[in-house]
């Protein structure tokens, strides 16, 4: 396909220098850049031939290398302190063999990124390439629209990544989140398609509900009647009927907020938005079903189905009741059971799944699984399409796969003909895989990479993760809906909405524990809750994310 377009390409840029020719068009150049690249142009050659330098270069006859003349580009990266140097790491090295490319790399330690990064923006001592550049969608704007910096790649990435063009294509949102209000895309993303990653799991033990001869839960009510089972019955069998926690997790208000999903309202609990079918946002908290939510909790806490713990525990305080001599938990979140407790236990435990709401909505959220602002070109590089064919190598299953976990054969070996699943491996002298890639293969490990994720490669053998994939695939998938979608925001509206978040978030994290740990009655004082919220700016909030989301939307 990439030889296709681009020998098509260059036919028409050479049917338009030779009608340039016969009108007298003297010698100035008629084929200029796609995206406005300012190339050194090539004299004509003896056929007629006037190629800028930037598209002269690039090898028209196969994927591989991407140019048929050797050049130089420059980068700057984030690097972790975990990684080797880049120089030395196995994947720059295939990178650049395979393209054909060299690169004359400046890999900033991550304490200093910010600082240097600004430092070359207000300097202008930019380079070719930003790898792993974590640019915040406010950069994206100001070095690109604003400052012109930053080059627009909307016009080339449809000719020179044929790799990422089919993962828009299919996934059609993603080409929206990335595209600026004013049509521009400025950088690339990492795009997370592995789908455990994408949702928080509430794990319940399948066989306590079967021993209490009831069905897994549908709706908030039967999850609660069980949680009452929990607490009541001695569910281990150890001859105490109190020891069993029937719902905990690690500290986090962000808990409570995700599972406002049974009660019929999905929004993203960082930003608190959410939007309806017909593009209208809402502020999570001013729901009828944000209000059920609490009001189910504050009732779990006083009838004791609650850890007495759940609003202080970290992680490791909640994954020693899970590895104690009494299997105790009744339900929890974490990434997968076996995180939390013994491996044995793992099957024994399904993802509460998406329940159906009073309101009728039966829907569970994901996030986009993107990280925007990995990989950007600068517009003083002289040659932009070969950067693109060049990244666009991580956008496939080659390059994604050399990226997350190296050579085939050396770092991992298939286990199936088919290629579908893996092994990794490592030498002696390193603890682990991630250790060993972070030092010796990628930067993948530690660094916000452009790419996609897992999801579509061949996974790596794992029984226990392949439980969880199942119960991501039956209990969650078919009910998701994206809490709500990565917007641009102007940067005097992030510097605007952060200030107002802040002071919504902080207030409501004390309202919501007091509220369910009983200190306020909901019925009482809820109504003054929400004109709290709205006296610190929560409508002006919400209206800002109205005009995001309604651009993102018109990029659809």
């Amino acid at each position: 396909m990439l030889r296709k377009s681009v020998t098509w390409m260059l036919v028409v840029l050479l049917l338009l220098g030779t009608l340039a020719g016969c009108s007298g068009g003297g010698n100035e150049s008629s084929a200029q850049s796609t995206g406005g690249s300012s190339g050194t142009e090539k004299p004509e050659d003896s056929a007629g031939e006037d190629l800028p330098e930037n598209l002269a270069v690039l090898n028209t006859e196969s994927d591989y290398p991407v140019v048929n003349t050797p050049i130089t580009l420059t980068l700057m990266g984030s690097r972790s302190g975990s990684q080797g140097e880049w120089e030395d790491l196995k994947f720059f090295k295939k990178w650049q063999e395979l393209t054909g490319i060299t690169l004359d790399m400046d890999a900033v330690l991550s304490d200093n990124w910010a600082t240097q990064k600004n430092l070359a923006f207000a300097s202008n001592t930019l380079p070719d390439l930003f790898y792993a550049g974590s640019f915040s969608t406010a950069e994206e704007l100001d070095y690109g629209d604003d400052q012109k910096m930053l080059l627009d790649i909307s016009g080339l990435i449809d000719t020179y990544c044929p790799n990422l063009t089919a993962v828009l294509e299919k996934n059609p949102t993603v080409r929206s989140s990335i595209t600026t209000p004013s049509g521009a895309v400025y950088c690339l993303p990492y795009i997370n398609d592995m789908d455990r990653d994408l949702t928080t799991k509430y794990w319940i033990n399948a066989t306590w509900i079967e021993q209490l001869g009831m069905e897994t839960p549908t709706t908030a009510d039967e999850l609660y009647a069980i949680l009452e089972g929990f607490r009541d019955q001695d569910m281990n069998g150890n001859g105490d009927t109190t020891d069993e926690i029937p719902f905990s997790w690690s500290k986090g208000i962000e808990n409570f907020y995700k599972t406002t999903s049974w009660f019929g309202a999905t929004f993203d609990t960082s930003t608190m938005m959410g939007y309806e079918d017909d593009g209208t946002v809402f502020y999570g908290p001013f729901t009828d079903a944000f209000k059920q939510m609490v009001q189910w909790f504050a009732n779990a806490w006083a009838d004791g189905l609650l850890d007495s713990e759940i609003f202080e525990q970290d992680g490791n305080q909640l994954k020693a009741k899970g590895q104690g001599e009494e299997l105790i938990l009744g339900a929890f979140t974490s990434a997968g059971p076996y995180i939390t407790l013994p491996t044995e236990y793992n099957e024994d435990y399904i993802a509460i799944p998406a329940l159906t709401a009073d309101n009728g909505k039966q829907e569970w959220f994901r996030t986009s699984g993107l990280k925007r602002g990995t990989f950007a070109i600068t517009t003083g590089c002289q040659y932009p399409e070969a950067a693109l064919r060049m990244v666009d190598w991580v956008y496939g299953k080659e390059g994604a796969l050399y990226q997350m976990r190296g050579e085939a054969g050396v770092d991992f070996v298939y286990q199936d003909e088919n290629e579908e699943t893996c092994v990794v491996q490592w030498p002696e002298g390193y603890d682990n895989f991630e250790t060993y890639r972070a030092k010796e293969i990628t930067p993948n490990s530690g660094s916000s990479t452009p790419g996609i994720g897992g999801g579509t490669l061949p996974q790596v053998v794992n029984p226990l993760n392949d439980w969880i994939n199942l119960q991501v695939e039956t209990q969650l998938k078919p009910y998701w809906k994206l809490a709500f979608p990565d917007v641009y925001l102007s940067p005097d509206d992030t510097e605007k909405a952060a200030s107002i978040l802040a002071d919504l978030k902080n207030y409501l994290e004390i309202a919501v524990g007091e509220f369910i740990t009983g200190k306020r009655d909901v019925d009482a004082d809820w109504d003054s809750m929400i004109a709290e919220l709205e006296s610190m700016g929560a409508k002006d909030y919400v209206a800002i994310y109205q005009e995001a989301y309604t651009s993102w939307a018109s990029n659809s």
